[in-house]
């Protein structure tokens, strides 16, 4: 008997739009997988879905990772929807790292960027009882054993997180192996603890090795401050909170002023007296940007470390016209991880009413090629792209400016006076620039001046946004002298 005909095209037509129907909700329910559509659900992963996870991450469109127990700071967002939060690889998995001491006193805590190899967020006091004058570091340093622990629950190979081993060889690039919590904090806790605090890996990242730099100044002083608070008979304690991280992108008045535009092509193209040894990216390489080029071991033979400068889709003729649309990494070699290099740093310290100087809000900017700002609290938070509305600071007042007498616990006013503080070395050097008139930096250009050593802490009275600043006595073209 002959099957076919009029009758089985007819069934054919019928039958085609439900079975494409039926395809499509089959490969729908086969695809589907619990929803990792927030930081838990990426860290509850099985080792062996880590992969998967990863790919998730970056297609994610939560609104941010919120960071707990961390003081005052507590409910601080990483936000993660930005425009660019792709290339701040902020769509990655973010895993907090804490250490206590065996008091359960806090020493830091990382949020840890699985992509970058770099915390975007390190919490961390500053408190006279965590640390003694003149004691200097700790005895070398290791692995953050929490960190690899996180890690190997997600099925990590060692080279698909940062260790110990992926920085030697930096100062071949006048890279450092910079900490984002200073050891220095912490040197006057006890010997058992230093052995659980050296680890080095969630809190590191690469760091200029200009040193020292206004990073180094800035948390000196903030140590001085709290030895001398707690000096002063019957005086309140003064024991800063801060919060610190990198930048990938900074205003253009970093590298647009003319000292700047000149350590960053020294830093990246030529070198020079802001890097000494091989700069970063001072090689073409087609459409793919930047490399450094290949360095020479003592006995001749090749070196393995490089830096790369990725451009994406961005065309630059020379690296430093912007350093904002570059990618850095560090790599000991092909089978180390890449960590990424940041084009600059934030620093939020805040101190609280009851403290020996009163509450303070000092919030900073600071780039790779040494320069400074003392910013407002609002601009640092949109520059870092970190949200602190929900957080314990905003609860006690810190997030708006508050009168003098009102009984808030803190205050989003900032004192030049206080943070570049006249007689220290940040002033005495001329390392940070006053913007905290400003409320935005992309408007600035080379008319700027003194955003490297030589520029005087200041700014034009109130009303008069931004002023050329020059070393003491020196006319300006306005015809305005500023004197330090």
């Amino acid at each position: 008997m002959r099957i076919g005909g009029a009758p089985l095209r007819r069934a054919a037509l019928v039958l085609a739009p439900l079975l494409l129907a039926a395809c499509v909700f089959a490969a729908a329910v086969l695809r589907w997988r619990p929803s990792s559509d927030g930081p838990e659900g990426l860290r509850r992963a099985a080792a062996g879905d880590a992969v998967q996870d990863l790919l998730l991450a970056r297609k994610a469109k939560w609104s941010g990772v919120v960071m707990s127990s961390i003081g005052v700071f507590s409910g601080l967002k990483i936000e993660q929807g930005f425009s660019r939060a792709a290339f701040w690889e902020r769509r990655c998995p973010i895993h907090a790292i804490g250490h206590g001491t065996s008091g359960d006193a806090e020493v830091y805590t990382a949020a840890y960027n699985e992509c970058t190899g770099v915390a975007d967020v390190v919490y961390y006091s500053v408190d006279a009882a965590k640390f003694r004058t003149g004691a200097g570091r700790f005895p070398g340093w290791k692995n953050d054993p929490e960190l690899v622990r996180v890690m190997r629950s997600r099925g990590k190979r060692r080279d698909q997180y940062a260790t110990v081993d992926d920085y030697p060889g930096v100062g071949v690039f006048s890279i450092d192996r910079g900490h984002q919590a200073p050891v220095g904090a912490f040197n006057g806790i006890g010997q058992d603890d230093q052995h659980s605090y050296k680890p080095f890996s969630a809190e590191r990242l690469p760091q200029q090795g200009r040193i020292p730099g206004p990073h180094y100044y800035l948390e000196q002083e903030m140590r001085d401050k709290s030895v001398e608070a707690n000096d002063v008979d019957d005086a309140e304690k003064a024991s800063f909170e801060l919060i610190t991280g990198p930048l990938y992108e900074v205003p253009e008045a970093f590298f647009k002023n003319a000292r700047g535009k000149k350590a960053w092509e020294e830093l990246l193209w030529s070198g020079g007296e802001v890097n000494k040894e091989q700069p970063w990216c001072d090689k073409a390489v087609g459409a793919d940007g930047f490399r450094s080029s290949p360095v020479r071991q003592p006995d001749g033979s090749a070196a393995t470390q490089k830096v790369t400068c990725r451009t994406g889709r961005s065309k630059l003729s020379r690296p430093h016209d912007n350093p904002n649309q570059l990618s850095m990494h560090f790599q000991r070699d092909s089978n180390a991880f890449p960590l990424r290099i940041p084009v600059g740093y934030y620093k939020l310290a805040v101190l609280g009413d009851d403290s020996h100087y009163g509450r303070h809000t000092c919030p900073y900017i600071m780039d790779q090629a040494g320069q400074c700002m003392l910013v407002s609290l609002d601009l640092l938070l949109k520059l870092a792209h970190l949200d602190l509305s929900e957080s314990q600071l905003a609860g006690l007042g810190g997030m708006a400016v508050r009168p003098v007498d009102s009984d808030h616990e803190y205050s989003a006013e900032v004192h030049a006076e206080f943070c570049l503080q006249r007689g220290r070395t940040i002033h005495k050097k001329k390392l940070c620039y006053d913007a905290t008139a400003q409320t935005d930096l992309g408007s600035l250009h080379e008319d700027v001046r003194g955003l490297l050593a030589g520029a005087c802490v200041g700014r034009g009275s109130a009303g008069e946004g931004w002023r050329a600043i020059a070393p003491e006595g020196v006319r300006l073209a306005d015809g305005y002298v500023h004197r330090c």
